[in-house]
């Protein structure tokens, strides 16, 4: 522990019966989004759009999200309430593609409101609604 704090490496205590829930919470930061935008940049280079294109959106949100946190660094449709916008979304998706964003969008209505307790997400949770 000394020599990892040392190097200036925070060290962190887990207990042994949490490091799969740990672990698993890893894998998703790391490979599952390389998953994600493995699927995302296969849609993008069908229609085109070059990595240099997205890299720096893709960055900019990731560096967002580590200082910001994910509450404040969520934007975009979903965030906005916009129920019309996400249906022409998941009309533009089929297979795994819309149930990916069908899944992660239910999943992340409630840090959208959390961000925004006010707002109403009816009609988002309708859009979504029975589409797994």
């Amino acid at each position: 522990k000394q020599f990892f704090t040392k190097l200036g490496n925070p060290v962190l205590q887990i207990k042994s019966s949490e490091k799969p829930k740990y672990h698993a919470a890893c894998v998703m930061l790391s490979n599952l989004t390389a998953a994600l935008a493995a699927r995302a940049s296969n849609i993008l280079a069908e229609q085109k759009v070059p990595k240099q294109a997205w890299g720096q959106l893709f960055l900019a949100n990731a560096k967002n999200i580590a200082t910001a946190g994910v509450k404040d660094a969520l934007t975009g449709p979903l965030e906005r309430g916009d129920a019309k916008t996400i249906a022409k979304n998941l009309a533009a998706l089929s297979g795994i593609d819309r149930e990916i964003y069908i899944k992660l969008s239910k999943g992340l209505l409630s840090t959208a409101k959390e961000k925004n307790p006010k707002k109403d997400y009816s009609q988002v949770k309708e859009v979504l609604k029975n589409k797994n």
